[in-house]
């Protein structure tokens, strides 16, 4: 299956009418993010095996582990994808309000072993549009920048997923999302362009998290994301 590149495209940004001229981010206004013009054809699309493994310490009490699972969309179409839960685990595959799959395991009376996520991921490479100078910002924190746009009266979040070095190794990411024409779409905030980076694989709008007894508990997840 191949993946066609995503319709990304150049866009405008309209302002409602309840914004005042001399202020276009005064209180009550609202951000609208259109597409305006075609997409310019993108590269052939990329390839990833994506591996994350998750830990929880501790042996005592019930244990809730909540573990994003990629999903496919404009930017990339998740091919294969499979999980390893120990024998002291029980798992279900749940969807939240964001539309998110999350891997929920639960155990109680041990440590639970390592849990392994495996996918192979396709990317596309479509050049994406430079951001509009409404929404263009010096701010760098992904976090802060999709409040700053909220602010402005757009519809902006925060999305986490797994990045590739430039020289090899992965790492835990995160970008903001942004509205456009009822779309989420990916920012990448260091070239100011819409669209989701070519060395980057989305997962969720929430990171990995666990709970032993009701209370939260740290996870350490390793992710490897290797070009096939």
């Amino acid at each position: 299956m191949k993946l066609s590149p995503a319709p990304l495209i150049p866009v405008l940004v309209c302002l409602a009418a309840c914004a005042s001229r001399e202020d276009p981010f005064a209180p009550g206004a609202r951000l609208d993010v259109v597409r305006h013009e075609p997409a310019t054809e993108g590269l052939a699309p990329l390839r990833y095996a994506l591996v994350a493994r998750s830990e929880v310490g501790g042996a005592d009490g019930s244990l809730h582990l909540w573990l994003p699972l990629p999903t496919s969309s404009p930017y990339q179409v998740v091919h294969s994808l499979a999980w390893e839960v120990g024998p002291r685990g029980t798992y279900a595959v749940e969807t939240n309000e964001a539309g998110d799959r999350l891997l929920h395991v639960t155990a109680s009376g041990g440590a639970l072993p390592p849990v392994l996520v495996r996918a192979t991921i396709e990317r596309s490479q479509t050049f994406g549009d430079r951001l509009p100078e409404q929404l263009s910002s010096r701010v760098e924190d992904p976090a802060e920048w999709a409040r700053l746009i909220q602010r402005r009266g757009g519809r902006a979040r925060l999305a986490h997923g797994v990045e590739l070095f430039e020289g090899g190794g992965a790492r835990a990411g995160a970008w903001p999302e942004v509205i456009v024409e009822d779309e989420w779409t990916p920012v990448d905030l260091r070239s100011q362009q819409l669209g989701l980076h070519e060395r980057r694989v989305r997962l969720a709008t929430l990171p990995p998290r666990a709970e032993r007894d009701g209370e939260p508990v740290e996870v350490e997840t390793r992710y490897t994301l290797t070009r096939e």
